[in-house]
C-alpha cells in the first residue's frame, strides 16, 4: 500500500546535511527513502533514528555516475513507498585541485556527480510525479562555490550548472505543479569541507564572515525543509544563499 505520510528521497544521505535534513523531514511526518553509496552502517543507523520518531525509512545504495542507476533510484524508492512526493539531490563530491592538478577524469567525475546525475534524477521524479499527478517538490543543493572557490575550478563549473539547470528545469515543469528550487550551503561543517584542509584553517576562513562562524548541516536542513513544504508553495526556480551572510547578492 502507498504510504500515508509524504515521501521524500534524499541522496547522499549517510552523513552532513543529507543526513540532517532526512531527521529533520522525519520530525515534520516524513518517510525517507535514503540514498547511499559506501558507508551502510551509517544509514542504517540513520534509519533506526527516523523509525524511532515513527516514520517508515528504506535504503536504497546506487552509484550516481552511472546515469541508469540515477533512474533506477527514483523508480525503486516510488515501488517501495507507493508515492513519492519530494526530492533533495544532496549528493557530491569535492575533491579539491588547483589549475595546474585538474584532470580530465576528475572534471569529468565532478560533473557527472553533481550535475548529470541530480538531472536525470530529476528527470525521473518528474516522470513520476506527473505520472500520479503529484505536485511534488524539488530541491538541488548547490553550493556558495558557485561564484567560485580556491582549488575547485571543476566543483564551481557543477555547482554553477546545477543552479542554472534549477531555474531552467523549473521552468518545464511549473505549469504541472511541481516546483524545483535550490539551496546554496556556504562553510558547513561537514565530511566534505574538511576534505583537504585543516578544521583550523576553516575556521579561521569562517571567522572573517559576517557570522563569525562555521554553519551547521541543520541550518541547511531547515531551509531544504522549507523549500519542500507548502508554506514555499510560491517560490520555484530559485536558488536560496544559506550562507551566513558570506556571500549577498
Amino acid at each position: 500500500m502507498p504510504s500515508a505520510s509524504k515521501v521524500a528521497l534524499v541522496t547522499g544521505a549517510q552523513q552532513g546535511i543529507g543526513r540532517a535534513t532526512a531527521l529533520t523531514l522525519a520530525q515534520q511526518g516524513y518517510d525517507l527513502a535514503l540514498h547511499f553509496l559506501d558507508d551502510e552502517a551509517a544509514v542504517v543507523a540513520l534509519g533506526e533514528e527516523i523509525t524511532a520518531l515513527g516514520q517508515r525509512t528504506s535504503r536504497h545504495r546506487a552509484d550516481l555516475v552511472d546515469t541508469g542507476a540515477a533512474q533506477r533510484l527514483v523508480e525503486e524508492a516510488f515501488e517501495t513507498h507507493g508515492r513519492l512526493d519530494g526530492v533533495v539531490n544532496n549528493a557530491g563530491i569535492f575533491h579539491r585541485a588547483t589549475l595546474d592538478e585538474l584532470t580530465v577524469g576528475l572534471w569529468d567525475l565532478t560533473l557527472d556527480v553533481n550535475l548529470r546525475a541530480a538531472t536525470f534524477v530529476i528527470q525521473a521524479a518528474v516522470a513520476q510525479m506527473r505520472r500520479t499527478g503529484t505536485r511534488g517538490a524539488i530541491v538541488n543543493v548547490s553550493s556558495v562555490a558557485a561564484f567560485g572557490t580556491a582549488r575547485g575550478i571543476h566543483y564551481s563549473a557543477s555547482k554553477g550548472g546545477l543552479d542554472a539547470m534549477t531555474r531552467a528545469a523549473a521552468l518545464d515543469v511549473a505549469r504541472d505543479g511541481i516546483r524545483i528550487n535550490g539551496v546554496a550551503p556556504g562553510m558547513v561543517l561537514t565530511a566534505q569541507a574538511l576534505e583537504g584542509d585543516a578544521r583550523e584553517e576553516l575556521e579561521r576562513i569562517a571567522a572573517a564572515t559576517v557570522a563569525g562562524r562555521i554553519g551547521r548541516p541543520e541550518e541547511i536542513a531547515a531551509v531544504i525543509a522549507f523549500l519542500l513544504s507548502d508554506a514555499a508553495s510560491f517560490i520555484n526556480g530559485e536558488v536560496i544563499q544559506a550562507n551566513g551572510g558570506a556571500r549577498m547578492g
